[in-house]
């Protein structure tokens, strides 16, 4: 044993000794909703490039994938310089809010210390929204992410230090990935030029803050047309150098980094039209909106609502607005999954007002079925509509008073349809292999339009999809807009006016504006974000400008704009001069190309080599392409694995430890070595984890097994826990055996602890847990003298429950820091069944509020209280700090056998006091600590040591007071109180906290030194 003790005491001194640049921030947990994705059946297509992972009767979206595959992985592969270095594991799921049912890697241990083994595999998810354009740009994005993290963060070391986190902006690296993955269209030069038409931001760091993902892929765009067409891969090629985002501008542009970024906003401003965009001087309605952002407006039909739906953080709601009253209405609330970044595909909730104009229709999943709800104006709810049977719907209107029209799929097929709520039928419109969405009524001539990729009728190019307005008369489908001469022309939004005209965005002339169909003219601009009401003759035109939301009326016909307005934007003669670019670049290569046999072809038989290859390409090719014989039932595979080695001295099992057992010493867990490792299925439905550890100072270990399945709406769990440890009780006690013999100094536990778990999520930030935990612990007294010789084992068995509710609202900041609430209330249950057969409870509760004040200076506050009853009680000790390494003990108190309890626990943290200065069954505590971010923020100085990076020095202030029983608590001292100083920071990728403080009536300091807990 000796031998471990000294293995494991030398790793200690390797990973102190280590100081690496590690961020200390963990990976925030949260809970996950299984409803749609359990009623699937998985499929599994495997090819030497790709493996596919459907569910059962979606063969079409798979066969889409495997189809555009590996051309994407191609294209990428020219455009990254690089290439994934794994096979891809593709996921679709049918709809985006199925989606959100999994978090597949995004969990992985949130302290990387050295070594630290971590993969995660490819695996990238895919949702379809209903189009399968949008399935193949979700391809393309994920397999552009897929090899950044493949070329930028794998290797030990890097996943160690975190590296790439500090040379690549997040606003750079998540806009270089949908560059690659996207390029540039004319949509998100919109959205910039939208956001620049804000005077206020006056630096690019404004436009980063607003969109950051945005703000990254305008900056690549910018360097393509100003230094060279392939400046993104060249960054990418020096990123995997590890070298720092200025320098590699710098290498790549012979620029510095603020210039490029003061040059790159010019450079958008100056692709401006020249029209006046005061929205304030003529506006219908200017209207101060609920602080969020605003993604959809619509204004009743008898304009005295404005309905809007507003976005926070992971949250959408819907408000509206009674324009008579002047008051606002919370209708309802979506959440979204904190897990995921990036929920651009998801359009719920949906709103539309019926005709009357006296109810909201609000769409959006819930509990796995997609329900139509109707509210009043005022947010009284009258009724709601679960649609079984479909996947997904992006527009939801009032056909007739018993009929909605959907743009709906179900399957992997989208298709307008009636739906008639009441008798719970569908009345398929289309019903082919096309993409239909965005129907619009022409109450006139009974017409309906829509916006579908399909076959240009009677015309000569009826093979070629095109995007357009179609007219849907009788199950008859007929184009209704102008012939396109390129398929980057995007037609959205038909709208019908009440004489039958039909207006629609277009992206003809480069840039989003609105259309006439029938009259062909160009109407005028839509600067996005804006969408627009049809209202007679006028069209009411909704945009947000800051923190108010701006409704103009304009008539169309007297609508007269600049001349610009119908030139070609820049963004348009950009995509002409590539074009015309790459033709050129294209005629070359072929009017140089020897197609002149030469005399070594009969030597090497090489006259028909290109001939062979393209036919080997195509034979690769159609290799890859789906084959539903080739499709098989998914089987569970592990797929995610870790493995660390680290410092550690948490409780596990020890929280709570029996007081008879250890002879009423509360005993502070060791630091010692741990080794940890735990793998999972590809869906993260199974998760086991193995851990054992080993005290570097004495002899002892920790060892435990946890399976938990996660792939129901009611996640469980097992788990065994196995600790020895020597107890070294108080020397000065006075306890004694059944036959009044004081038992020996020496003694040794040992804890076998069995553990059934149930969770059930009730939001993604709070759940309910319930725990029913087997105990047997035995103390051994070895025998080391005669005296000690012939003391039997002291047994004892404990059933144990806990039901807790758990609420975490905490956003990571900066490392160390939060901002939010989290709080637990926990109910514990002890029942013995040796000995007295003694039963006890005890209640406790925490919260905490961390609240960052000035440039992320953060003040947190936490209060925890806990009370104890039945025949026995439980001892709750405050002293100290939690995972501490220097624990302090008053050694002048000793605990009686005869007091009446049964269990004891440790409170933390009381900081200025010794463990045992204040005890009881009862007890309230608060904690007031302010945090300073000093070379974060305060002081932007960055040095090679992350020890000073990340140093927060602190100040703070304890009050408590624990009660109870008058002879066995510290009821007469009332309330206590300490202050001091604390400094955190990380070392060797630790976070470490000093604190030193002071009893406030008075007395020496006391210091700690503690590796500081995980919030989560």
């Amino acid at each position: 044993m000796s031998i471990f003790r000294k293995s494991a005491s030398i790793l200690v001194l390797i990973i102190y000794t280590t100081v690496l640049p590690v961020s200390a921030q963990e990976v925030q947990s949260y809970n996950r909703f299984q409803y749609s994705a359990n009623s699937h059946h998985w499929q599994a297509f495997h090819t030497s490039a790709f493996h596919i992972y459907f569910p059962e009767g979606y063969d079409s979206l798979c066969a889409q994938i495997s189809a555009e595959a590996p051309d994407a992985t191609e294209l990428l592969r020219r455009r990254m310089g690089s290439s994934i270095s794994s096979v891809p594991n593709i996921i679709i799921y049918p709809s985006p809010d199925q989606v959100y049912e999994s978090n597949i890697g995004s969990f992985e241990p949130g302290d990387k210390t050295l070594p630290t083994f971590i993969t995660k595999g490819n695996r990238l998810l895919l949702a379809y929204q209903g189009n399968r354009e949008g399935l193949k740009h979700q391809l393309y994005e994920g397999l552009a992410r897929a090899t950044w993290e493949s070329t930028l963060n794998e290797g030990l070391e890097t996943q160690l230090t975190g590296s790439t986190k500090g040379l690549v902006p997040y606003w750079m690296k998540e806009g270089m990935i949908c560059y690659f993955a996207h390029q540039w269209p004319v949509e998100r030069e919109d959205e910039v030029l939208a956001l620049l038409r804000d005077t206020s931001l006056q630096h690019w760091d404004a436009v980063i803050a607003n969109n950051p993902a945005l703000a990254g892929q305008a900056f690549c765009y910018f360097l393509t047309i100003k230094y060279f067409r392939q400046a993104p891969t060249q960054l990418f090629l020096q990123l995997r150098k590890r070298k720092p985002l200025p320098r590699v501008l710098r290498l790549v542009t012979k620029e510095e980094m603020p210039h490029l970024l003061d040059e790159c906003l010019q450079f958008y401003r100056q692709r401006l039209l020249p029209v006046s965009t005061d929205t304030s001087s003529n506006a219908w309605l200017s209207l101060a909106h609920k602080k969020g952002r605003v993604l959809h407006t619509l204004i009743s039909p008898k304009q005295t609502a404005v309905a809007y739906v507003l976005a926070t953080w992971h949250q959408r709601t819907v408000y509206v607005y009674d324009v008579p009253g002047k008051r606002h209405y919370k209708i309802s609330s979506y959440q979204l999954p904190p897990w995921i970044n990036d929920h651009a595909g998801d359009d719920y909730p949906l709103v539309s007002w019926s005709k009357a104009g006296d109810e909201l229709l609000v769409t959006q999943p819930d509990k796995g079925h997609i329900t139509v709800r109707r509210y009043g104006i005022s947010g009284n709810l009258r009724d709601k509509y679960p649609m079984k049977g479909l996947d997904g719907t992006s527009s939801v209107i009032m056909q007739d008073n018993n009929n909605f029209l959907l743009a709906a799929w179900n399957k992997g097929q989208s298709d307008i349809v009636s739906y008639n709520p009441f008798k719970e039928k569908y009345t398929l419109l289309t019903n082919d292999q096309f993409d239909d969405a965005a129907p619009a009524i022409n109450e006139k001539y009974k017409v309906i339009y829509f916006v579908s990729n399909r076959p240009l009728t009677n015309k000569k190019e009826d093979s070629i999809c095109w995007q357009g307005i179609f007219s849907l008369k009788e199950k008859q489908v007929s184009f209704v807009t102008v012939d396109q001469e390129s398929n980057d022309v995007r037609w959205q939004f038909p709208q019908v006016f009440s004489e039958g005209r039909i207006i629609a965005t277009t992206t003809q002339n480069g840039r989003r504006q609105f259309a006439d169909l029938y009259d062909q003219p160009i109407v005028g601009p839509l600067f996005q974000p804006a969408q627009f009401t049809v209202d007679g003759k006028d069209v009411l035109i909704s945009r947000c400008i800051r923190d108010r939301l701006f409704i103009t009326r304009q008539d169309l016909d007297s609508w007269m704009l600049d001349s610009t307005a119908n030139q070609p934007s820049p963004w348009l003669l950009d995509y002409q001069q590539a074009a015309a670019i790459r033709a050129k670049e294209d005629s070359i290569l072929k009017a140089v190309a020897n197609t002149e046999p030469s005399f070594l072809d009969g030597v090497f038989n090489t006259a028909n080599a290109k001939e062979q290859s393209a036919k080997r390409q195509d034979s690769i090719h159609n290799a890859l392409r789906y084959d539903p014989k080739k499709a098989s039932p998914y089987v569970l595979q592990l797929y995610s694995a870790y493995f660390t080695a680290k410092v550690n001295n948490d409780y596990f099992i020890n929280r709570y430890q029996p007081y008879e057992a250890y002879q009423g010493s509360f005993r502070f867990p060791q630091i010692g070595g741990m080794a940890q490792g735990g793998f999972s299925d590809l869906f993260e439905n199974h998760h086991i984890n193995i851990a054992f550890r080993l005290p570097a100072g004495s002899d002892g270990s920790d060892f435990f097994v946890k399976y938990r399945n996660t792939a129901k709406l009611l996640d469980w769990g097992l788990a065994y826990y196995r600790k020895s440890e020597d107890l070294k009780p108080d020397p000065q006690r006075n306890w004694v055996d059944e036959n009044g013999r004081l038992y020996p100094n020496v003694a040794r536990a040992k804890t076998n602890y069995y553990e059934l778990s149930l969770e059930y999520p009730l939001s993604h930030f709070s759940a309910v847990r319930l725990q029913l935990a087997a105990r047997q612990d035995k103390t051994i007294f070895p025998a080391t003298e005669k005296y000690s010789l012939y003391f039997p084992a002291f047994k004892s068995l404990w059933g144990l429950f806990t039901l807790s509710y758990q609420y975490d609202r905490l956003q990571p900041s900066l490392p160390l820091l939060y901002k939010g609430f989290s709080g637990k209330l926990a109910i514990d249950g002890f029942k013995g069944f040796t000995q007295q057969q003694k039963a006890l409870a005890g209640l406790s509760m925490k919260a905490a509020y961390h609240l960052p004040v000035y440039r992320y200076i953060t003040l947190v506050a936490q209060l925890q209280a806990g009370y104890s009853g039945g025949d026995h009680r439980v001892l709750y000790n405050l002293g100290g700090v939690d995972n501490n390494i220097t624990p302090r003990v008053d050694s002048n108190v000793h605990f009686p056998q005869a007091a009446p309890y049964a269990f004891q626990t440790l409170v933390t943290p009381l900081r200025g006091y010794f463990q045992n200065s204040i005890y009881g069954s009862s007890y309230a505590l608060l904690n007031l600590d302010v945090y300073f971010p000093l070379f974060q923020t305060l002081i932007p100085i960055e040095t090679p040591l992350s020890a000073i990076n990340n140093l927060q020095p602190g100040l703070f202030t304890d009050v408590a007071k624990a009660g109870g029983h008058a002879l066995y608590s510290t009821k007469e001292k009332g309330w206590q109180a300490a202050y001091g100083l604390s400094a955190r920071t990380t070392l060797a990728g630790y976070p470490l906290r000093f604190d030193m403080g002071w009893p406030g009536a008075g007395g020496k300091p006391v210091w700690y030194l503690s590796l500081l807990k995980p919030l989560n």
